[in-house]
């Protein structure tokens, strides 16, 4: 293991939080009092010691060898950064005077920076604007990925960043990809600030004011959820808002080859050519429609009418497929079909290289796609099938990769569930099951006692450091996590 490049790398991290945790100082400055106002000055006391351990750690990997990095390396970049990232993240909470405890600083910070967007806060009018800014920038941040962020921004750093780049979770992608990851990254990052400006404009032509237009579209294109108001969505009664926003979580949903492959190389046909993305739009526009027929049969809620029923259908699949979490409507008071469904989604997510939660699209097709060679090997054993994903021949090491992840994961939502049971006797079966997939899947709100109107303020402190876990393993996607706990890691050789 190179530590001195890991503490380098993680040190150049740590200065990119440093320069967002200034932008809510500077935001605090201005809107919230001077210098010696309350807030400010808090600010001020989580800058300096974040970018003063940004710096020391710069310092103490200064000469590593940077001419390679290898895979543990960039696990442990990927995983430590996220894991430091978070402890700093805290300090706004820890600090502020509104008497958060340090799991509830920690719940809160690892919540938005792993996009999950569950919250133990129980009235958002009560936290100051340069707080609820900090949520929705560190929703934004780990949208695309921290990680993603420090080798477009940090490329000057020279530590041959193919292998880091390749190991952040939002960054699958194909092959020629990982070639030119400094160039792609930076491309990446002007693509996503652009899609959340367009977004943020959008907001404010459907009259929401700046401050909330910037938090929605940070969040939205993050597929975060993080909301400046309790009602999340549900504040606006404007369905242009509702289409906006769905239209937002949309984009974000899409991995950003696609967009990169759209917009810079100017190939619309990429998405009618990916079957991921085609499968991706399938089940929204199928998933929405069935609910739309199941509120309008068997859901009698007289004040709601059917196209306000079709507009929060479409909204709360797109909003639980791309794991935003975003609330339109109470959807734990829909037919239990539609939860299925919404459940069913959560699991499933967005599109590899996507800033969306979950398994992931592309997952799925290559296991359903296994499962449907193996019932023809059943009958034909000789046979030769080989898979392909948008027309390529997918190895047989990738297919194998699949189906042990499908494995390790839902052994890991077993664990989770049976320790949050442990932890919390008096949750409801459904509150247990659904918070454990709602944490590793990154989508915020779950069902019943966590359900779209309520949140995780009642469980006890190990209860949200258990399901702060499950968030971190959930957005690294498992490995980078897990490799953590294995000694023969942390060996030299």
């Amino acid at each position: 293991m190179n530590i001195p490049l890991v503490l380098m790398a993680l040190g150049g991290i740590l200065v990119i939080e440093g320069v967002m945790l200034l932008i809510c100082f500077l935001y605090s400055l201005l809107f919230e009092g001077g210098i010696r106002s309350e807030w400010p000055q808090l600010w001020l006391s989580c800058f300096i010691p974040t970018i003063g351990a940004g710096f020391l750690l710069t310092l103490l990997g200064k000469g590593a060898d940077r001419s390679r990095v290898f895979r543990r390396e960039a696990f442990a970049v990927v995983s430590l950064g996220w894991l430091i990232c978070g402890a700093f993240a805290s300090l706004p909470f820890l600090l502020s005077p509104l008497t958060f405890a340090p799991w509830d600083a920690l719940f809160e910070a690892y919540s938005g920076l792993t996009t999950t967007g569950a919250t133990i806060v129980t009235d958002l009018t009560l936290l100051p604007r340069s707080l609820i800014l900090w949520r929705s920038i560190l929703e934004w941040m780990g949208g695309l990925g921290i990680i993603i962020l420090f080798v477009a921004v940090l490329g000057f750093f020279g530590i041959g960043n193919r292998a880091l780049f390749s190991r952040e979770s939002s960054a699958l992608a194909d092959s020629d990809m990982a070639t030119r990851f400094q160039s792609l990254s930076f491309r990446y990052l002007l693509i996503y600030v652009a899609f959340t400006i367009i977004s943020a404009g959008g907001l404010l032509l459907c009259g929401l004011d700046l401050f909330s237009a910037v938090n929605h579209a940070m969040c939205a294109i993050a597929t975060g959820g993080f909301s400046p108001h309790n009602e999340s969505i549900a504040f606006y009664p404007d369905i242009s808002v509702h289409l906006w926003i769905t239209l937002s979580m949309f984009v974000g949903g899409v991995a950003f080859p696609l967009h990169y492959a759209v917009l810079i190389k100017k190939r619309l046909g990429v998405l009618k050519e990916n079957e991921e993305f085609r499968f991706y739009a399938f089940i929204i526009l199928f998933v929405s429609s069935v609910i739309a027929l199941d509120l309008t049969f068997n859901w009698h809620e007289e004040s709601v009418s059917k196209f306000r029923c079709m507009v929060d259908s479409l909204f709360q699949t797109v909003a639980i497929m791309t794991t935003s979490g975003f609330v339109s409507a109470d959807y734990d008071q829909w037919p239990p079909l539609s939860k299925f469904l919404l459940l069913g989604l959560m699991i499933m997510g967005g599109c590899a290289g996507s800033t969306s939660g979950g398994m992931k699209v592309s997952r799925f097709l290559v296991f359903g796609k296994t499962a449907l060679r193996h019932l023809h090997l059943v009958y034909r054993p000789h046979l030769v099938k080989r898979l392909k994903l948008n027309g390529k021949v997918l190895p047989e090491e990738d297919i194998n990769g699949v189906i042990i992840y499908f494995a390790i994961y839902f052994v890991l939502i077993l664990i989770g569930i049976l320790g949050l049971a442990f932890l919390e006797p008096n949750l409801r079966l459904t509150s247990t099951f659904s918070a454990i997939i709602s944490s590793i899947n990154n989508i915020g709100p779950a069902l019943a006692d966590v359900g779209p109107t309520k949140n995780y303020a009642a469980l006890s402190p190990f209860s949200k450091l258990w399901l702060s876990a499950f968030m971190l393993i959930g957005r690294l996607e498992i490995y980078a996590i897990l490799l953590l706990l294995l000694p023969s890691f942390w060996k030299r050789f």
